[in-house]
């Protein structure tokens, strides 16, 4: 006899690929996935491939996590998935009441970690404090004085997809930067090989996948071609980091590769847009999830090294009732 888990992707977005991760099925494990994606938008597409979908409230509105838990009631939810930067502080401060209110289990990493996750100057204090690498923090005095090395790496300190990260190559750009990008934050350039780690811990802290993924192309923020590559410094570093700080669930950690030494840009604890990528190696985080939600014993899942990733557009044609039909063209 199956078991029916019942998961909701908040945020849903353009995540297809996470929905369909999902429902996929897994050989030997009687469980049979019903995926209910959300969003604040009705014209965002990972919905209509959802099993069923709902519309919520931004989570920056009052009236978010009452929604939120009419929303797991009325679907019966056993897994919420997070999957947008904005909502994991309000996801985290409010997992023990959505998790005694609905019985559904919130795949998020605690207040604490979130915390240093989304401030980036934090995580750049953080990860020095620990022994590991990141690049050069310009101080507030040197930036306003303009005591920067070009080129150098500004972003807001607690952005996310992209928005506002861009190198500086001149005092003009800088001074740009300062004028038009909010909580600006100045970093010295890392060049070199990019990685984008996908990592999945188990709640007693045990890593059960570190996926390294070479950054082939990225489109918007997000990886397009990518390829999965072992790299035993990054899997060594990436070891380092998830001993020092307690992070869960699936975690995306941002790193710059250069003659051997590893230097860490961001965490993300969460999915990442390209996660599909390692899923389907392999590092499977869904299963994971599954087995975590129904007390089945998790293992090891590594991914195939060497497999390369394409992302590509579809498009998706909506009819003109509420409930719109979706026709997909290739």
């Amino acid at each position: 006899m199956t078991t029916t888990v019942n998961v909701l992707i908040l945020s849903a977005g353009r995540r297809v690929e996470l929905v369909r991760a999902f429902q996929r099925q897994h050989p030997g494990l009687d469980v049979t996935p019903r995926v209910v994606a959300a969003d604040a938008s009705p014209l965002a597409p990972a919905l209509y491939f959802a099993d069923a979908h709902e519309i919520l409230p931004r989570c920056t509105e009052s009236n978010y996590i009452q929604a939120l838990l009419a929303l797991c009631r009325k679907h019966a939810i056993d897994l919420v998935i997070p999957t947008i930067d904005t909502e994991l502080a309000v996801m985290a401060a409010n997992r023990e009441l959505i998790e005694e209110t609905t019985g559904a289990l919130v795949a998020i990493s605690d207040t604490y970690s979130i915390a240093i996750c989304r401030d980036k100057v934090k995580t750049h204090a953080y990860l020095r404090s620990k022994g590991l690498v990141t690049p050069h923090l310009y101080t507030e005095d040197e930036v306003t004085g303009l005591r920067v090395t070009f080129p150098a790496f500004a972003k807001p300190r607690g952005g996310s997809s992209s928005v506002g990260a861009q190198r500086l190559d001149t005092l003009d750009d800088l001074e740009v930067a300062r004028r038009t990008t909010p909580d600006l934050m100045v970093q010295s350039y890392a060049a070199g090989d990019e990685y984008t780690v996908d990592c999945f811990i188990a709640p007693d802290g045990r890593p059960l996948s570190i996926t390294p993924r070479l950054r082939l192309a990225t489109r918007s923020g997000e990886i397009s071609k990518g390829r999965i590559h072992h790299a035993p410094e990054v899997i060594e570093a990436t070891e380092r980091l998830l001993a020092a700080l307690p992070l869960r669930y699936h975690v995306t950690v941002q790193c710059i590769v250069e003659n051997g030494t590893v230097s860490f840009i961001e965490i993300n604890p969460r999915f990442g847009g390209g996660a599909p990528m390692s899923i389907h190696a392999g590092a499977d985080s869904c299963l994971n999830l599954y087995r975590i939600r129904l007390n089945i014993p998790t293992t090891p899942t590594p991914a195939m090294d060497g497999a390369t990733f394409l992302r590509f557009d579809r498009t998706l044609q909506l009819g003109t009732t509420t409930e719109p039909q979706a026709v997909l063209f290739e």
